[in-house]
């Protein structure tokens, strides 16, 4: 078999078996062959086979020096290594160099370096698996936990890195591979094309191998020239978003694009916000419409990623023009653990107080029905999860049952338009206490769940407008100047937050909630009085400002608007059916069952 015979040696002191070599034998072939080397499984070092097996890389001389090139990076790493005492290794930095040399192989000389061979039979290179279709189906089953595991260990390992002042500069699926077995991790391979920033005799350089990974000011001079370019301690940052999800949907951020070339983002950039895109823009592959439309449900609706989203958001939209952006290695491992271990949920409501006891004749009695009563219950509870819904906005809830409007003379004139003796409902449903205000309605638009065009026809009045004394809107005020069809994604937004299927109510359920409310109160009709004097009861339900339903006018083209904004006489109410553009007279509330169905 073929031997090196070493001329001289340096250690990463990252394993005592490899504090002296003198010869080094390998198999007869090498079982990878790249641009820049090729790489063979070594057999002994010194006679001895290696109690961890190694793989041999041989540089491949060229007339640029880039062989070099290659074996000075990575004795500057060894440096950092040692420098930075990193004796226990990352499950990412598995692969880092154990020990370079120089020497003879075949009566030629040769440089290169030795790191921890991966067992084949448990890795994959991310890179086969994005072309194999029976790779991908083992990965998307994966738990999202899993997935984020892989994440976590890319951001941890560049960041000991970055630590260490090394960038790897070619972050991308070829050097990376991943264990897909439960609890696997995923380690980064090829360190050589780096480049250690603290050296001012050693350019922190590229090799022009031009991927989809790299970022966007690395593309502009692969570009314009071929050969190597300069990096800089954030080209990492952005190969390293683009990884995070990767890992998680097998997508670049921007797949949707028919092409991912500098010119083309810049004027995807310029129209829309990631991740929401012109479906009519020319720069939209429409071949793509369908795996955008769920990843980009899945990334804006499931709450485990609110974290790992913001940090993407940030660092596409703002760190494609201005590097400084991007998300720190710091940033991504909080997020991704945040993101692996969600806070618990919010603990229940306490009990109501025990009722008096009941009287000895009847102890028997109640025990047993109580029994059967808890039974019953706790079947139903078992397969009827409560929604979260009151986590994040408060609500009231409306009994079921038969409502009959002659029964409430003090709203009777205000029920009167919707045509009926009686109100059916028939479950118990919940109904938000307030108008959704200002400050809710902002965290919707900030999240990202709007389009392009949505947001242009929202507007901003919303927000920067004044009501009719004249007052600036404040986060508390009931927000107005919302269109139909915006509220309504406000209540598909909101539906996603809490796991509950929330909607504009029906003037039906409007009209309940009226009577429910007004049924324990004694009312002056000459006052008006708001119903909002109870506890968690619903407020401003007659008058404030008129609100949206789902309450069709007919056609299914407008909808009415329950309550009134202005009484100057109270008996000539009426729903209206204005336009759906939305006015400062029109706000909305939410409404939905207790339990999901």
């Amino acid at each position: 078999m073929p031997i090196i015979n070493v001329s001289h040696f340096k250690t990463s002191d990252l394993n005592p078996a490899f504090s002296r070599v003198t010869r080094i034998e390998i198999e007869n072939k090498p079982f990878a062959d790249g641009g820049f080397g090729e790489l063979y499984s070594c057999l002994s070092i010194d006679g001895t086979k290696p109690q961890s097996s190694q793989v041999i890389k041989i540089f491949k001389e060229d007339v640029s020096g880039n062989h070099v090139k290659g074996f000075k990076t990575i004795q500057a790493l060894q440096d950092k290594i040692k420098e930075n005492r990193q004796t226990s290794i990352a499950p990412a930095l598995f692969a880092l160099p154990q020990f370079s040399y120089d020497g003879t192989l075949n009566g030629k000389k040769v440089l290169g370096y030795s790191a921890n061979k991966l067992d084949t039979s448990e890795y994959v290179s991310f890179d086969e698996l994005l072309d194999d279709n029976s790779l991908q189906k083992q990965y998307y089953p994966l738990a999202l936990n899993q997935k984020l595991q892989y994440a976590l260990d890319l951001v941890e390992g560049v960041k000991i890195l970055r630590e260490m002042s090394f960038i790897h500069a070619d972050i991308n699926a070829q050097n990376l591979f991943i264990n897909l077995k439960s609890g696997g991790h995923l380690v980064i391979i090829d360190y050589d094309s780096g480049a250690v920033t603290e050296n001012p005799n050693n350019s922190p350089t590229t090799w022009g191998k031009r991927n989809d990974w790299v970022a966007p000011e690395i593309i502009k001079q692969l570009s314009g020239q071929q050969g190597t370019v300069k990096v800089n301690l954030f080209t990492d940052t952005w190969s390293v978003a683009v990884g995070v999800h990767y890992l998680i949907f097998l997508r670049h951020p921007l797949f949707y694009l028919n092409r991912l070339g500098v010119k083309n983002m810049k004027d995807y950039f310029s129209q829309s916000k990631w991740p929401q895109v012109d479906k009519n823009s020319s720069n939209f592959n429409r071949s793509t419409e369908g795996s955008y439309n769920t990843i980009k449900k899945i990334l804006l609706t499931y709450p485990q990623l609110s974290d790992i989203r913001k940090r993407l958001i940030v660092t596409i939209n703002e760190g494609f023009n201005n590097p400084s952006r991007r998300t720190s290695y710091g940033q991504w491992v909080d997020s991704i653990r945040r993101a692996k271990s969600p806070p618990p949920p919010p603990p229940p409501p306490p009990p109501p107080p025990p009722p008096p006891p009941p009287s000895k004749k009847v102890v028997k009695k109640v025990v047993y029905v109580g029994l059967l009563l808890a039974l019953i219950l706790g079947v139903w509870n078992y397969g009827h999860k409560k929604c979260s819904v009151e986590a994040y906005i408060q609500m009231a809830t409306v009994p079921g049952g038969t409502y009959t409007v002659k029964d409430y003379p003090t709203v009777a004139s205000f029920l009167a338009s919707l045509g009926k003796e009686q109100i059916v409902i028939d479950k118990d449903f919940l109904i938000k206490t307030g108008e959704i205000t200002v400050g809710e309605f902002r965290r919707f638009v900030k999240s990202g769940w709007l389009s392009q065009a949505d947001l242009e026809k929202l507007g901003t009045a919303w927000q920067d407008g004044k009501d009719e004394r004249g007052k600036s809107f404040g986060d508390k005020s009931p927000v107005s100047r919302v269109p139909w069809d915006i509220a309504n994604k406000y209540a598909q937004w909101m539906s996603a937050q809490t796991g509950c299927r929330l909607q504009l109510p029906t003037q039906e359920q409007w009209a309940a909630a009226v009577m429910s409310y007004q049924a324990e109160q004694t009312k002056q009709r000459s006052r008006l009085e708001t119903i909002d004097s109870q506890k968690n009861a619903p407020d401003h339900l007659l008058f404030n400002r008129e609100e949206w339903s789902r309450t069709s006018c007919g056609g299914g083209k407008r909808y009415k608007t329950l309550g009134y904004d202005y009484f100057p006489n109270y008996n000539n109410y009426e729903l209206r059916c204005p336009s759906l553009k939305g006015s400062m007279s029109v706000g909305f509330r939410l409404s939905g069952l207790k339990e999901r169905d």
